[in-house]
Parts: C-alpha cells; structure tokens; sequence
C-alpha cells in the first residue's frame, strides 16, 4: 500500500466514522437527567415495585437519597465523558492515514496525559488540534471586522478548553470511582439528599484510600474517615502508608453546571467534526477555505471564509 493510498483509505473511514456519530447525546441525556430530577416521583412511581424488590427501607426516602445521588453522580460522569469525547477524537484525528487504528481503541492513559498535558496558552498548537490556521492575535488584518471575529473566536475556544481541563481535573477521581466498581456513597446521611436549598445541587461523596502524596494537591475535596474503631486510631500511620484507610470525600455539584460544561464540550467537539469534514472533503479547487469555529450557543458555529494561498 502506498502512502497516498493509506492517506485515501484514513480520509474515507474517517468521514464514514465522523457520519455515524451523534455528539449531541449526552446533551441530550443531560438535560434528561435534569428533567428526572425535577420530577423524582412522578417518574419513577410507575417502577416502585420494581425497585422495592431490592430494597425493604421505605421507598420514598430510596427515591429521595440513593436515586437522587445516583443520579447526580451519573450526570456527573457524563460531563466528563464529554470532556473525554473531545480530547481523544483531537488526539486520533491529528493523523489521518491510521485514524481508524487509533480512535476504535480508547488509551485512557494516553488520553489523560493528552488532557493533562493540553497547553492553552500555546495559541498555535491549540488551534493546531482544531484545524484551524493560526494568526497572531496582536496583528490586526485589514478587515478588522473579520480579524474581531476570528479573535474572539480564538480566545473563546482558549475559555472553553480552560474550563473543560478545570472540570475534568476537579471530579476525574469521583467520576473513575462512580465508573469503576461504583465504589461511592449513594446511601447516606438519612433520606434527605440535598445539603442546601437547591433542588439542583447536590453532594457527590466518593470513597478513597490513596496516599496524599499519591492523590492530594492544594485543592483537593474535603475528606474524612467515616468509621473509626480503637484498632483503626492506633493503626492509622500504617494504614495510611498502606493504602488501606478507608476515607470518603464530598464534592459539592450543581446539575446546571454539569450541562453548561457538557454543550460546551459538545460546541467544541461540533467544530472539531466540522473542520475534519472540511479537511477531508477539500479537492483542491476551491476559492475559499470554510473554518469553523465556537460561539457561545452551543448549537450554534461560525464560519470564516480564508482566501486559499
């Protein structure tokens, strides 16, 4: 096979790929959740019988606690799927000809250090991951009104992936933890799922046992030992070192803000397929290059026409 043929070959799958996607699902599922939340009883009345099979404590007070909390973690975990929706198709789709190898098999490692890693303010290098050509924002163009929009457009995408980095950094151990072996607290502290006077904003509380120099930073959670016995207390040193305290942390998560960061994901990633559509539907001949880019409506992109050089 030849290099051109691969490069053929990558394009074609790539397109057929990029096709049979829906990015706007966890959207959608987002606002799903929120809908559920706002109407536990009325949703879930229909399957009480269902659920009381596994659970002899008064079933209004399950809906209330456990079901509450699942479902603010599951939303949880969504908007940092989103986050990782993003960043790892910009990952595999910066090599076109073994697209298809790459983005098939998911690298968790690889896509948290890629994450990690992501310096916004390499201006050049993060519009690089988007297909969008880069241009000194210090320079106007002759066009003002054209060089605004692609400015802003440019910081806007800089605000976007600092808030998407920030989120996924703040709840990665709660969302892994919920993911894995659903090793968090969704029974807990009595019927009332709520700490504060909001019907959307909960606690998450996740079970940990790492050492601090292996997990805690500056702005880690709050945490606690939720059960101590005399054998614990005298052991507690080693039981740390070890890995082998059990300890929960407790994060404060607003529903809205789960879904203002999952479109913003979803904005980016609609411009990123956008791009890569464009990138591999060019044939040579045309005019004008089409770039898109984020607004603030994350149903809404722009496009900037750049004349071909």
């Amino acid at each position: 096979m030849t290099e051109q043929e691969r490069l053929i070959v990558g394009k074609h799958q790539m397109a057929y790929y990029l096709s049979n996607q829906y990015p706007m699902w966890r959207v959608v599922l987002m606002h799903s959740i929120k809908r559920i939340i706002d109407d536990l009883e009325g949703f879930y009345s229909p399957i009480k019988e269902t659920i009381r099979q596994y659970d002899t404590e008064v079933m209004d007070d399950t809906i209330r606690c456990e079901v509450r909390n699942g479902l603010f973690f599951e939303a949880l975990s969504h908007s940092v799927q989103a986050i990782e929706d993003l960043f790892s198709l910009m990952h595999t789709a910066t090599d076109l000809s073994f697209f298809a190898k790459k983005v098939v098999t998911y690298y968790v490692t690889n896509v948290n250090n890629y994450i990690k890693d992501f310096d916004t303010t390499n201006t050049e290098y993060m519009l690089n991951q988007f297909q969008v050509p880069y241009f000194n924002l210090s320079e106007p163009w002759e066009h003002k009104d054209v060089f605004n929009g692609y400015k802003e457009s440019v910081l806007l995408i800089k605000e976007f992936l600092d808030e998407l980095i920030a989120h996924h950094k703040k709840y990665y151990i709660s969302y892994c933890q919920y993911k894995h072996g659903l090793s968090v607290s969704l029974r807990r502290y009595g019927a009332d799922g709520s700490f504060v006077d909001n019907p959307h904003v909960n606690a998450v509380v996740t079970f940990d046992n790492k050492r601090f120099d292996k997990r805690y930073t500056n702005n880690a959670p709050a945490f606690v030992i939720p059960s101590v016995i005399p054998e614990i207390g005298k052991n507690i040193g080693r039981l740390h070192k070890e890995g082998n305290l059990l300890r929960i942390e407790m994060q404060l998560v607003d529903i809205n803000k789960l879904i203002d960061i999952t479109e913003k994901a979803y904005n980016l990633t609609i411009v990123l397929h956008s791009n890569l559509n464009r990138l591999i539907g060019k044939t040579g001949d045309e005019q004008f290059d089409e770039i898109y880019f984020p607004t603030r409506d994350h149903k809404k992109v722009m496009t900037i026409g750049f004349p071909k050089e």
